[in-house]
C-alpha cells in the first residue's frame, strides 16, 4: 500500500507533535508501512497490549486511510458539474398528456407554458419548469438558473412538484362557468436514480375534488335544457405548495358550475347541508345531503344524477370515483352507489 516507509519522512527536528509521544508515532508508522494486510489485525492487537500509545495512533491512521478510500470510491461515482441535467415529464392520474376535464367543454391537455415548481429532497427551495410539448408533457426550465444537476451517479432523490407553480391566497372560485383550469391545484412526489437520457415521470394528482350533475326527466315532461346547477362549498381558496385550504376567512356559498354542470370544490364534509341548487324556468330546487353522503375527497369525483318532475327534484343518485377520469366507481363495478329521494322544501313544490 505504502511506496516508502513513513517514518523515512519525519524528523525529529520538524516533527509538530510533542517530544514524549515521537518514538510511539514513528513506531507506530514503522508498523503499518513494513506490515501486509494479513498482520493487520494481529500487529494491531501486540502494539496495543506491548505500546499502547502507539497503538492509538496505528488506528488513527488506519481509520485515516479507510477514509481516504471511501473518498476515492465517491470520486470515481461523481459526475462532472453541470453536465447532466435532471430532465422531468408531467402526467396525470396515469394519463401521460392529459389534465383531465377542466373547461367548460371536456378534456383538456397541458397548455404549452404551464408552469410546474419542483423541490429536490423536501427542501425549502424549488425551481420553475414549464410544459413544452402538451401531446407527452415534456418540460423544461424556465431559465438557466432553473436547472437541476445530477452530481453522482449513485444518489437517489426523493422530488416534489406541485401546479401551479406560484402560490395564491383567497382565489375566488365561485364563477366556474367558464371551466376551472385556474383552480385545478396539483402535486406529485417521487424518487429517482441517475439518468442520463430517460426523464423523470411525475405523476400528479388533483387536490381539489370534483363535483358532476346530471340531470334526467321522464317523457319530457319537464324542459331541462336550460336548467343550471350550482355547488354549495367555500368560495375562495388558497395554494401553497400543491396543498389546498379554504381561503382565510372564507365563507361558503353557491359555486356556478361549467355548462357541463361541473366544478371543483375544496375538500370538505357536506353532510345535512344543501349542497345542490338546481334552477329550472327561474325556479329554484336543493338537494340536502343526507347522511349516507360521502365526504368530498382530494383527488375524488362525485356524480349526481337527479331526476327532475313536473314538480320538482324526484331522487338524485350519487356514484364516487377514486379519480376524476376513472370510469370505474369505488368498490368495482358499479362500485358504491346511494339513491336519495329528495322532498322539496315549502315553497318550492
Amino acid at each position: 500500500m505504502l511506496e516508502i516507509p513513513f517514518y523515512e519522512l519525519v524528523s525529529s527536528n520538524t516533527s509538530p507533535f510533542i517530544p514524549n509521544a515521537y518514538n510511539d508515532i514513528v513506531e507506530t508508522i514503522k508498523i503499518i508501512s513494513d506490515m501486509n494486510y494479513n498482520n493487520l489485525f494481529r500487529s494491531l492487537r501486540q502494539t496495543m497490549h506491548h505500546r499502547p500509545t502507539a497503538g492509538m495512533f496505528m488506528v488513527m491512521l488506519i481509520m485515516l486511510a479507510a477514509a481516504g478510500c471511501t473518498d476515492d470510491a465517491d470520486n470515481d461515482n461523481r459526475l462532472p458539474d453541470g453536465k447532466y441535467p435532471i430532465t422531468f415529464s408531467a402526467a396525470v392520474d396515469g394519463l401521460a398528456v392529459s389534465r383531465a376535464t377542466t373547461d367548460a367543454n371536456g378534456e383538456t391537455l397541458w397548455t404549452e407554458g404551464d408552469r410546474i415548481a419542483v423541490s429536490l429532497n423536501e427542501s425549502s427551495d424549488s425551481k420553475t419548469y414549464q410544459i413544452t410539448n402538451s401531446s407527452n408533457g415534456a418540460m423544461e426550465p424556465v431559465s438557466p438558473d432553473d436547472v437541476y444537476y445530477w452530481k453522482t451517479t449513485t444518489e437517489e432523490l426523493n422530488i416534489q412538484a406541485w401546479y401551479p407553480a406560484a402560490s395564491a391566497t383567497n382565489v375566488d372560485i365561485s364563477d366556474q362557468s367558464q371551466g376551472f383550469v385556474d383552480f385545478d391545484c396539483m402535486k406529485a412526489e417521487t424518487t429517482a436514480k441517475f439518468s442520463a437520457t430517460d426523464a423523470v415521470a411525475l405523476s400528479f394528482e388533483h387536490q381539489m375534488a370534483k363535483v358532476t350533475c346530471t340531470l334526467t326527466t321522464d317523457n319530457n315532461i319537464t324542459d331541462i335544457t336550460h336548467a343550471t346547477v350550482s355547488f354549495y362549498g367555500y368560495t375562495t381558496v388558497s395554494f401553497e405548495k400543491g396543498t389546498v385550504t379554504a381561503g382565510s376567512g372564507s365563507s361558503k356559498g353557491w359555486i356556478t358550475s361549467t355548462s357541463g354542470k361541473e366544478a371543483v370544490v375544496v375538500p370538505q364534509e357536506i353532510k345535512g347541508q344543501q349542497f345542490i341548487r338546481v334552477t329550472i324556468s327561474g325556479r329554484e330546487y336543493f338537494y340536502t345531503s343526507g347522511e349516507n353522503d360521502p365526504d368530498l375527497e382530494a383527488g375524488k369525483r362525485y356524480d349526481y344524477t337527479i331526476k327532475v318532475n313536473e314538480k320538482g327534484l324526484e331522487s338524485v343518485t350519487v356514484n364516487t370515483y377514486p379519480s376524476w377520469t376513472d370510469g370505474s366507481s369505488v368498490g368495482g363495478g358499479d362500485g358504491t352507489e346511494a339513491t336519495f329521494h329528495v322532498y322539496l322544501p315549502a315553497g318550492h313544490g
